[in-house]
């Protein structure tokens, strides 16, 4: 092989599986599945809007059922 090419290899192995540890790393910490702190800061603010208690008998969330 070409010196450039076992360079390339050498450089590319180590970078892919390092990108692929951190993204595992992240999905399995929450970071893509579940709540992050910013989700659990925003859950009061919309726990206390009013229009999110509304429940599905409310007229216009069973407009055109029947």
């Amino acid at each position: 092989m070409k010196r450039r090419t076992v360079a390339t290899l050498i450089l590319a192995g180590p970078s892919g599986l390092a990108t692929v540890t951190a993204t595992g790393v992240r999905a399995l910490s929450g970071g893509l599945y579940g709540c992050t702190g910013a989700d659990r800061d925003l859950a009061p603010t919309l726990a206390s809007l009013p229009i999110l208690g509304a429940g599905p008998d409310d007229g216009f969330a069973c407009a055109g059922q029947s």
